[in-house]
């Protein structure tokens, strides 16, 4: 048992230095006496443990010439036992979307575990703590924030297998599913416009990060025409209000309020309808991306995530990685919304 831990350790060492970028594809690592002396265990261990390292053909020995790191973008073939799920719980929608994960997860014949990503830490670190543990099949929804591509092909050839949502930048070391926020958006126009609300308006989340703000506000240059970009709300929340009553305020001033306004985001959208009431301008309507408690109350068309069917495709996507093993290719999915007029 204790020399099964000293290979493992030896392993881990290595893997550690392919993860932090030590060791790159097609890097030499150490020799084995090199190894042996550093890490302080025999020539016999860590023999054993590069043997492991290449079956899983993450390194490759070759005579005379020294092991090379060789990483590979391919799925990793496994019973899909216990996955996890990384994803903001403070998200409005949240609630809805683990649910409907979990009953996927339950169907499929397994355990779904929730980690939420500390502040301190990045989304790849956090993968990488749940490699260490054997915890190797994951969903991510980073929900803005920015992912890195080198680390996360480096956790692809170490053995992990990953889905993730409402981001392009996991491409193509995982499956991306999207909900499709053109046709959402064509949606919401198409409804506001039926009301004789003609100039339309967008407040969106500043674009720099998050891929569903960029993808919002692009859908809505392309068929929200001649509609105009009001304003732009910085990514930390706090100052959303304040900002929200300032700039209606300038825009009331210059008669430049539109008819309408779309506002992807739904607690930004509320906070919207609720200052126009209080302007005495309620008879602007407000679309967005998000069903919240208060979106009836205010009137706010929404064009609602199917997070029953995005759920349903992040577990497909990961268990289609476990079954296809190195034949699998990452791939895109867009999925389908639905629209509620008010």
């Amino acid at each position: 048992m204790e020399n099964e831990k000293l290979y493992i350790n030896v392993k881990q060492n290595i893997c550690d230095g392919i993860y932090r970028g030590i060791y790159k594809d097609g890097d030499k690592i150490p020799p084995e006496r090199t190894l042996s002396d550093n890490l302080k265990v025999s020539r016999v261990t860590v023999r054993k443990a590069l043997e492991i390292m290449e079956q899983g053909r993450l390194i490759v020995r070759e005579v005379g010439s020294g092991t090379r790191v060789q990483l590979h973008n391919y799925g990793w073939a496994r019973e899909l036992e216990v996955l996890v799920l990384v994803a903001p719980a403070g998200h409005a929608q949240f609630s809805v979307f683990i649910e409907q994960f979990q009953r996927c997860a339950a169907a499929g014949g397994s355990l779904l575990l929730y980690l939420e990503r500390l502040k301190k830490d990045t989304i790849e670190d956090c993968l990488y703590r749940l490699y260490q543990r054997g915890l190797c099949d994951v969903a991510v929804w980073p929900h803005g924030i920015s992912l890195e591509q080198e680390k996360l092909e480096r956790l692809r050839a170490l053995g992990m297998n990953m889905v993730f949502f409402d981001t392009d930048t996991g491409f193509p070391f995982g499956d991306c599913v999207y909900s499709d926020i053109e046709a959402g958006m064509e949606a919401m126009c198409s409804s506001v416009r039926k009301k004789k609300n003609r100039r339309l308006g967008y407040i969106g989340l500043d674009t720099n990060q998050s891929y569903s703000a960029r993808q919002a506000k692009e859908a809505f240059m392309k068929v929200g025409a001649p509609g105009k970009v009001l304003f732009e709300l910085p990514q930390k929340r706090e100052n959303h209000p304040q900002i929200i009553k300032k700039e209606l305020e300038r825009l009331e001033r210059k008669g430049k309020l539109p008819d309408a306004i779309i506002c992807p985001d739904g607690k930004d959208a509320v906070l919207l309808a609720k200052r126009l009431l209080k302007m005495k301008a309620a008879n602007i309507k407000v679309a967005s991306f998000e069903e919240l408690a208060d979106s009836a109350r205010f009137g706010i068309t929404t064009y609602e995530k199917d997070f029953r069917e995005i759920a349903k495709t992040l577990y497909e996507c990961l268990s289609g990685q476990s079954r296809k093993g190195e034949l699998w290719k990452a791939k895109r999915y867009l999925v389908s919304g639905s629209l509620t007029e008010r």
